[in-house]
Parts: C-alpha cells; sequence; structure tokens
C-alpha cells in the first residue's frame, strides 16, 4: 500500500471517516487516531480536520487526511480499446498468491511480497481480439523489487532493456506473445498480450506509462 496526504481517505470499500481527539499537550497539538469508525477499516488512517474545527473535518481550519492506495488502485479502467475483463484478482498472502497465478508463486513470496493484483483486458488488435493481463506486486522494500526485477527465474530470455517506463523496464518477446516487466519504486509490474505485433507493444507501454504515472502521483 501507498500512503498519501491529501483530502480524501479511502478503503477498499469505498470513502470512509475516522473520529479523531485533539489534546494540548505544552501547547503543542497532538493527533490521537481512533479507526473505529463504521465503514472505516484498518486499511485506511484519516487525519480528520483540525484543532480549530469541530474535530471531524468540519471545521474552518486546514483538513488533511491520510490515504492508503492499494496495487488495484494503480489500475486503469481502459486504454487503447482495451477493457476490464472481469473484476482484479487480489492476493495479501502466499496461499492467495498461489490460488491465482499457480506455479512460480513461491518466488515473489521469496522476494517479500506485500500485495498483489492480477487484471485482465480485452480489446480489437491484429484484425481479432486479444487479451492483456496487468501484473502489480508491491514488495517490502526498494531492495526487495530491484533484487526480483534481477532475478534469473523472472528471465523468460529474448528480452530487451528499454529504460523508458519506472526505473528498470526491459521487454521480452515469445513466439506469438510480448510483455513488459517494470520496477518503480517498491512495485514490479508485469504487462503481457497475446501478440508480438508493433501494436501491441504500444498498448503494453500505453498501459505501463499510466501505471507508473499513478504510482508516482
Amino acid at each position: 500500500m501507498k500512503v498519501y496526504q491529501g483530502s480524501l481517505c479511502r478503503n477498499r470499500q469505498g470513502p470512509c471517516s475516522c473520529p479523531v481527539l485533539w489534546k494540548r499537550m505544552a501547547g503543542i497539538s497532538v493527533l490521537i487516531l481512533a479507526v473505529i469508525a463504521i465503514g472505516c477499516s484498518n486499511d485506511c488512517i484519516c487525519n480528520c480536520g483540525s484543532d480549530s474545527g469541530d474535530g471531524n473535518g468540519n471545521g474552518n481550519g486546514d483538513d488533511t487526511s491520510t490515504v492508503i492506495r492499494h496495487v488495484e488502485d494503480f489500475l486503469p479502467q481502459d486504454a487503447g480499446g482495451f477493457t476490464r475483463d472481469g473484476d482484479p484478482s487480489i492476493a495479501t498472502t502466499a496461499s492467495e498468491l498461489q490460488d491465482i497465478i499457480n506455479g512460480g508463486y513461491e518466488i515473489y513470496d521469496n522476494h517479500n511480497f506485500q500485495e498483489f493484483v492480477e487484471q485482465k483486458y480485452k480489446g480489437p488488435l491484429d484484425g481479432g481480439e486479444k487479451t492483456l493481463t496487468v501484473w502489480i506486486f508491491e514488495l517490502a522494500t526498494v531492495e526487495d523489487a530491484q533484487e526480483l526485477y534481477d532475478d534469473p527465474e523472472i528471465d523468460i530470455g529474448n528480452c530487451e532493456e528499454l529504460g523508458g517506463i519506472g526505473d528498470q523496464e526491459r521487454l521480452c518477446r515469445g513466439l506469438n506473445s510480448l510483455l513488459i516487466q517494470v520496477q518503480r519504486d517498491q512495485y514490479w509490474i508485469k504487462l503481457s498480450i497475446d501478440s508480438s505485433s508493433q501494436d501491441a507493444r504500444t498498448l503494453l507501454e500505453l498501459f505501463g506509462t499510466h501505471i507508473d504515472l499513478e504510482i508516482r502521483s
């Protein structure tokens, strides 16, 4: 998850508000958070309101909130004529990850994955319908993400380093497929499509750029 300062607090169920208590101690305002409001889970921590307001985000003072974004929040709804095919599959444990990707899940667990999302998209390409798949992993640290990117077990061969997206980027070619792997901060991203055309590459780069910008925003 990624933490932001902003005007909206959200968890996976949508917007939420959290009760707060302000105390004066030696002239310093101390905000004590109690994340117990209905609809406000532990995924969402809000700093709502100020000591010049009513303590619930309705005052005249500064209104700030801490926003936690999960990996699924970086996904585009659609791009390049491709739209979501079903709901995202999300994992936060090794067993959940195994259920989604079956073989090979151990490598990501070994690199300390924290969250994972898979989303499939379908759209017209090369005279037919194609499927584009997005994987986004959040690792525990930037170093974990860098080590995963460099791990030879995820190198499928026939790859070239690009460097246009993220901190590191490579393009890998299959017989009738393309995939792009990206590392940005503590995130590792894989985008794949069942086509090897130049248009397919352009589409992968479009999705990768969108996700990278969302992570950086």
